[in-house]
């Protein structure tokens, strides 16, 4: 059964917006102990890291100004991850010290990483990252110098997910993140077109009409997204088939 790849982005409104949505994922971890046999790895960040830490541009907009004394590290032969073997200039911003505040956690059908940096710069906090630590760094290819080096890499999250996974749960929680508490949530997916936030927003739009409580709706639909692991721990083929019904 084939794989795809999810990535997403973006940058929160406030320090409340996560902590209402790391109180969510604390429920999805809860649930994948009960529904899966192998219990999720989870790590959990309250704190500063320290060290060579790397931050990849990525993690930020498509354009955006330098602050000024920001140190910038360019990675000139970093392999391009879209297409093996053609190099591109990977870019960096170095820092010493970072303070993350965020859980990413891994089971064997899909992993989830809401890890926020907070900084005095806006450009900087509430950003999105998944954290490699060193152990972590010492896997990049041989091509990535600074990588190798690093103690800490930031980089976008993204999680590599089985056949129909990505669609029937992964895909419709982060829209559910878009629309209820990260607005600026960027999803991408090698099939861009079956990602159809408008249809989604519209949806939730009709629901909130007819409920008249948009925290009530929030929650219902961050349930929906905890009763469905159970549907998806067979590889997505449970998830898939309900889905179509």
């Amino acid at each position: 059964m084939s794989s795809s790849i999810v990535r997403w982005r973006g940058k929160s409104p406030s320090h409340q917006k996560e902590e209402e949505l790391l109180g969510y994922l604390d429920q999805l971890i809860q649930e994948c102990h009960r529904v899966f046999k192998e219990p999720p790895e989870v790590k959990r960040f309250n704190n500063y890291i320290e060290g060579m830490i790397l931050l990849n541009w990525d993690v930020l907009p498509k354009t955006f100004a330098i602050p000024p004394g920001m140190q910038v590290i360019v990675d000139e032969n970093a392999l391009d991850r879209k297409i093996l073997g053609k190099a591109r200039k990977e870019h960096f911003f170095l820092f010493d010290r970072l303070f993350l505040k965020g859980i990413q956690f891994e089971t064997d059908v899909f992993s989830l990483s809401f890890v926020f940096i907070h900084h005095d710069l806006p450009l900087l906090d509430g950003r999105i990252v998944e954290v490699v630590d060193r152990k972590g760094c010492r896997t990049f290819y041989s091509s990535y110098k600074f990588l190798r080096q690093a103690d800490w890499v930031l980089i976008p999250p993204a999680a590599l997910v089985r056949e129909y996974v990505e669609l029937v749960w992964l895909v419709p929680f982060l829209m559910r993140v878009k629309y209820f508490l990260i607005p600026d949530l960027e999803i991408s997916h090698p099939n861009s077109h079956l990602i159809n936030y408008d249809r989604f927003r519209r949806r939730m739009i009709m629901r909130k009409r007819r409920i008249k409580n948009e925290k009530k709706l929030e929650k219902e639909e961050f349930l929906k997204s905890i009763v469905d692991l159970a549907f998806i721990k067979d590889i997505g083929i449970m998830g898939y088939d309900r889905e179509e019904e």
